[in-house]
């Protein structure tokens, strides 16, 4: 503070014909007292840049209001049919001391749940498809229960079912032309729903044959397409 004082004091008050060195010199007791006395008595400002966090909230308040929630909740009384294609497999044994063989099924896949309340869900779900190696015919028909849980609008969910797989044959077509069964099934899914109207979904589940439980067991995959409405 006093360098810069004098400093200043000299240039401002420098005499005619003076020079600097001179000037610093003869008064540096002067310009040391008037710094002292300046510092003393001049108040200190301290600039603080306070960000206008509360007016930039209320500037945005009404854009926060009407921008869309992303969230399209399930409801009670609310019924949802999808529609899609699906991946079956069956690994089976032609008897129950033979190795099991495997076969995949390609076909279509619907369903129709209705909305008991805001998390549970019962409904029916058939899947029609013919196996890729040899065109037999493969079906299943379940009464199932879905458990949603409802996260903004990534909806993942848990499902059990009970139904009837029908079949054509086995790999080594020694059974019956058409052949149905029990299976219970067990499996979740996911579905991505941006609008309340509609939502797009991925699926998987494991099915358990206990009529032919030494023989066979089976699992599926579909992608679907669903819609909404009450």
């Amino acid at each position: 503070m006093t360098s810069e004082c004098h400093i200043r004091f000299l240039f401002q008050n420098q005499p005619p014909g003076k020079s600097t060195r001179f000037c610093a010199r003869d008064d540096r007791v002067a310009v040391e007292k008037v710094c002292r006395l300046t510092s003393a008595t001049r108040p200190v400002k301290h600039t603080t840049v306070i960000p206008k966090i509360p007016g930039l909230l209320f500037a945005l308040a009404p854009m926060l209001v009407a921008a869309p929630s992303g969230t399209a909740r399930a409801e009670a009384d609310e019924w949802a049919l999808s529609l899609g294609a699906g991946l079956r497999g069956l690994i089976e044994a032609p008897t129950e001391d033979a190795e099991s063989a495997s076969r995949y099924a390609v076909g279509l896949t619907s369903r129709l749940r209705y909305g008991i309340d805001d998390f549970w869900q019962a409904g029916v779900s058939i899947d029609l498809g013919l196996t890729i190696d040899d065109a037999a015919f493969v079906c299943s028909l379940l009464a199932e229960a879905h458990y949603i849980i409802d996260i903004v609008s990534w909806v993942p969910h848990l499902t059990v079912g009970v139904g009837a797989l029908v079949r054509d044959g086995t790999p080594s077509n020694a059974g019956p032309a058409l052949r149905t069964d029990l299976v219970v099934s067990i499996g979740g899914g996911v579905e991505y729903r941006p609008e309340r109207d509609f939502a797009i979904g991925l699926s998987a589940r494991y099915e358990l044959v206990p009529t032919d439980f030494s023989r066979v067991d089976g699992f599926q995959v579909a992608l679907s397409y669903i819609l909404f409405f009450e």
